[in-house]
């Protein structure tokens, strides 16, 4: 594997969606930073119900 697909890989929404997150992983982020991380998974599952067409809670 070239350097280029290896950047794309570790790029790729799905490789990061993939691997779990532990309680263990989020007990390490400040308040705010869990609440950017809530912010942007209300955000992706808002997306994803639009673009599967259900409607946008």
């Amino acid at each position: 594997m070239d350097s280029r697909s290896a950047t794309y890989a570790e790029l790729d929404l799905l490789a990061l969606l993939c691997p779990p997150i532990l309680l263990a992983d989020l007990v390490r982020l400040s308040s705010e930073e869990l609440m950017q991380l809530h912010g942007h998974l209300r955000g992706l599952a808002a997306l994803t119900a639009k673009l599967r067409g259900q409607p946008v809670l």
